[in-house]
């Protein structure tokens, strides 16, 4: 099934199914959404014997800087609870309920972390997803350890087909069955992230998961194995978008980042550019040195 067409159109508010005097659950107050959970997890279920026997294995850095931090590791359907509440500044959150680490997520041998750029123009979101760009993106991701089980992380981005581009490419993964996880900094996620993923969560929801509270991003990028941002290139203008006729852009803070990092000799970093050699090229695609062996 292609999510690049069908997240279009289910990309709408999601009603909660938990409504008054219906087998899901008894009727509730008139304002009970306004309240938040009284149940918050304090820490995940990783035991020292298991962080033992990962550490023994050999299990990557991402996985375990993933179970050494988060207090939930696991299926993104069952994180958070389905009826919204208002917080302090009047925004309607989800707050995270669910409780453990999925020990599944172990087989993964190497992660892989999506980023890019959203709130980008509707004439250059059509034209990354609607072609070679979309195409050698994905290529790119599934190509980065072809001899490996790979999973990948991003920063709990909100789907918005229209305006990310990217987090459709993360969308086609999880649809696909690679593992994906959200990383998210808060015990809580906005009404928008939980309407943009809880559809897919609920078809795919042996591969979508969520670590929360996770790390800083720039943590999470140093632990990936492997690095594909899509979505924009990169200058110092103040021009956020993608320009598909080549012309610069700007914001990817994580690129320039895996850059000094590669000048201190702890990475290698393949920048993908258009066939004439111009920076025009969304995609930036980088592996760490220890790593891989060859780059694809």
């Amino acid at each position: 099934m292609s999510v690049r067409t069908t997240q279009r159109r289910s990309h709408t508010r999601v009603a909660p199914t938990g409504a008054a005097g219906t087998l899901h659950g008894p009727a509730v107050t008139a304002k009970a959404h306004l309240l938040a959970p009284a149940c918050v997890p304090t820490s995940v279920s990783v035991s020292a014997e298991e962080m033992h026997t990962l550490h023994a294995h050999n299990a990557p850095p991402m996985t375990l800087l993933l179970a050494d931090t988060a207090l939930y590791l696991g299926p993104l359907v069952t994180a958070f609870g389905e009826t919204p509440h208002k917080n302090a500044k009047g925004k309607m959150r989800h707050q995270l309920v669910g409780r453990g680490w999925n020990r599944p997520m172990t087989d993964v041998q190497k992660w892989v972390k999506i980023g890019g750029k959203n709130g980008m123009a509707p004439v250059d979101v059509a034209v990354l997803l609607g072609g070679a760009y979309y195409m050698e993106a994905k290529e790119q991701t599934n190509q980065l350890f072809p001899a490996h089980k790979v999973g990948f992380v991003f920063d709990g981005d909100n789907l918005e087909p229209d305006t990310t581009p990217f987090s459709v490419l993360i969308a086609d993964l999880i649809d696909a069955g690679h593992v994906v996880v959200a990383v998210k900094e808060d015990t809580e996620v906005s009404q928008g992230f939980y309407d943009g993923w809880i559809g897919l969560a609920r078809r795919k929801p042996n591969f979508l998961f969520v670590s929360a509270p996770g790390i800083k991003k720039e943590k999470v990028t140093e632990a990936a194995d492997g690095f594909v941002y899509y979505g924009t290139t990169y200058s110092g203008t103040k021009d956020y978008r993608f320009r598909p006729d080549g012309t610069s852009t700007q914001g990817y803070s994580e690129v320039e980042a895996l850059r000094a990092h590669n000048n201190g000799g702890h990475s290698t970093h393949h920048l993908r550019f258009l066939r004439d050699g111009s920076m025009g090229n969304p995609l930036v695609v980088a592996a760490k040195a220890s790593s891989m062996g060859t780059f694809p």
